[in-house]
């Protein structure tokens, strides 16, 4: 069975510190939730973000890349 599933896309910002990163990954919050620039909620899970952990923090716009059929992350970039 071929898979039908669209890639969809949305672009946010994070500005997060380091205590603030630092209670995801303690388990307490193991999915984050963000406003996309066109609005939209999304929530995707905390582990994604750790490519892109500094010592002050996450910072920067994002893409996101999921599949329309069950909003599973494919790709999670920054953008220049």
């Amino acid at each position: 069975m071929a898979d039908h599933a669209e890639v969809r896309c949305v672009i946010f910002r994070l500005a997060l510190e380091w205590h603030d990163v630092e209670a995801y990954y303690q388990g307490r919050m193991p999915r984050i939730a963000v406003r996309a620039e066109d609005g939209r909620r999304v929530v995707f899970p905390t582990s994604a973000l750790r490519p892109f952990l500094s010592q002050s923090g996450v910072h920067g716009r994002f893409e996101m890349r999921y599949r329309s059929d069950d909003d599973k992350l494919i790709e999670l970039r920054r953008l220049a």
